[in-house]
């Protein structure tokens, strides 16, 4: 019991108020101590359970604020709850441990796909786990029946359930339904009897094909099967696991050709090198064998062989004959023409092709050995260089050539003075020029013309040209001279010379103004007298 005075008037109460305290202690609720959760239910302080009146829960075993019933529940938590009674809260509190179980999602395949033809369901579906229960959302929901048909293109969820707690996360599985399409192809297909087709030589566009003799059902057929004329056959094709529902209509024809036609004896030049290519015959897509049946095509670039036979196939509407043409080939061989090797010409006569000689018919002139074009003739011959011919007999040319080299021989012009002088007394001709060489001839050109007579006059300041022929070869340069020509004029004196007989006067005693005079009978012509000659009267002197 306590008492209680007051004071007033600053006086305390002599007598006191008597009270009895009665303090109530309100126990802890009870409850499990650990309580355990399933993620996928979001448990919060709602989900806690304790016995008593008026729970609250708190984070602490004393003090804090009690937590709001939505507080979410962390696993591994301790959560502590107080009840109150009598208006009284509990001191004490009842201490709860939460384990929240979180149960993977399953595994599987994020894609999984079915064959149409399979009407697949949601039992078709796959996942590793247990008790799968499968969704069309990612949260939520009520699993579907496992009848539900799947849809194309659709993602499905799976959840799993273990020690009581469905997955909370489900595995995302997207379905795609594959409806298979016929194979696509030539609806007439054409084969060749020599290639004896079988259903391994039909065709069609697709995978996994597998051929039937009828538009559904039946068994596929073997790949050895052969094919029959005319007979339709059909072509299914599986592609990702699933083969197709319709199928592809396919007719067979198959095609026998003829031989080709042409000439059983073909003639060619040896020099033309003939080939496969050469042979002619008449068809479509020919081929030629070495071989009447059987055999590799031969290559176009295959050299002919003389007196072998060759045989000839052609392709028509895409199949080769059975039947082959056999041609023999006769392959000519000219000779080459002949001659001499080594043929030799002189450079004044600008040699050219055509002066080069050879002994055959249809001669041409190339300057390699095979190959070339045939030179023309008036191609100019270089010295030194070697030159070939062929000759063309029974229409074909040689393919051997006849090989000639050219030597041209260049003869140098003769030597000599360049100016020569002559005295105009001597009436100087052609045959008075001098040089040095064999066979000199004198020209009034440097070049051309035709060579001078020996008696041909000099003219004075004309030029004369001289060549030289050495080896039988005149040569194409020639010696410049330039001729000059001296006219001395007369000495100069009396007219009449007088003498005594006395004197026994001579022609040394005869008097002309001039040098290295000399004296004569005649006014041309004739020899100088001697200077002894003794005068006689009334004759004249020159």
């Amino acid at each position: 019991t306590y008492y209680a005075s007051q004071t007033a008037n600053g006086c305390e109460s002599k007598n006191r108020l008597a009270v009895t305290v009665a303090i109530t202690a309100t126990a802890a609720p009870t409850g499990l101590a650990t309580q355990t959760f399933c993620a996928i239910s979001n448990p919060t302080i709602a989900s806690l359970v304790a016995s008593g009146t008026s729970i609250q829960w708190y984070a602490a075993s004393t003090g804090g604020t009690a937590l709001a019933s939505t507080t979410a529940l962390v696993d591994g938590t301790m959560y502590y709850a107080s009840q109150t009674a009598n208006g009284c809260e509990s001191a004490s509190r009842l201490a709860v441990k939460v384990n929240i179980t979180a149960t993977a999602a399953p595994t599987g395949s994020a894609t999984q796909t079915f064959c149409a033809i399979s009407n697949p369901t949601i039992a078709s579906l796959t996942a590793t786990g247990t008790n799968i229960q499968w969704y069309t959302a990612s949260t939520g929901g009520i699993a579907l029946a496992s009848t539900t048909a799947l849809v194309d293109g659709t993602t499905y969820y799976a959840s799993q359930t273990a020690n009581g707690c469905e997955s909370k996360n489900r595995l995302a599985v997207t379905v795609a339904i594959t409806v298979t399409a016929a194979p696509t192809g030539s609806t007439t297909q054409t084969f060749c009897a020599i290639n004896n087709p079988t259903v391994a030589s039909l065709t069609a566009t697709g995978a996994n094909i597998q051929w039937y003799v009828a538009s559904t059902g039946g068994t596929a057929l073997a790949s050895t099967t052969a094919l029959v004329d005319g007979t339709t056959y059909y072509a299914s094709q599986t592609a990702n696991g699933c083969e197709s529902a319709s199928r592809l209509v396919v007719k067979a024809n198959i095609t026998a050709t003829a031989a080709p036609t042409g000439s059983a004896t073909q003639t060619f030049c040896a020099i033309n090198n003939p080939t496969v290519a050469s042979l002619t015959a008449t068809g479509t897509s020919l081929q030629w064998y070495a071989a009447s049946t059987g055999g590799t095509a031969l290559a176009s670039t295959t050299a002919l062989v003389d007196g072998t036979t060759y045989y000839a196939s052609q392709t028509a509407n895409g199949c080769e004959s059975i039947n082959r043409l056999s041609v023999k080939v006769s392959i000519t061989a000219t000779a080459a023409p002949t001659g001499s090797a080594t043929q030799t010409f002189c450079a004044i006569n600008n040699p050219t092709v055509a002066s080069l000689t050879a002994t055959g018919t249809n001669i041409q002139w190339y300057a390699a050995s095979t190959g070339g074009t045939a030179l023309a003739s008036t191609t100019a011959l270089v010295d030194g260089t070697t030159y070939y011919a062929s000759q063309a007999a029974n229409g074909c040319e040689s393919k051997n050539r006849l090989v000639v080299t050219v030597a041209i021989t260049a003869t140098a012009a003769p030597t000599g003075t360049a100016t020569q002088t002559f005295c105009a007394i001597s009436n100087p001709t052609v045959a008075s020029l001098t040089a040095t060489g064999t066979s000199i001839q004198w020209y009034a050109a440097s070049t051309g013309g035709t060579a001078l007579p020996s008696t041909t006059a000099l003219v004075d300041g004309t030029t004369y040209y001289a060549s030289q022929i050495a080896n039988g070869c005149e040569s194409a340069s020639r010696l410049a001279v330039k001729v000059s020509i001296t006219a001395t004029a007369a000495p100069t004196g009396n007219a009449t010379q007088t003498f005594c007989a006395i004197s026994n006067p001579t022609v040394a005693n005869l008097v002309a103004a001039g040098t290295n005079i000399q004296w004569y009978v005649a006014p041309t012509g004739g020899t100088a007298l001697a200077s002894t000659t003794a005068l006689a009267d009334g004759t004249t002197y020159y």
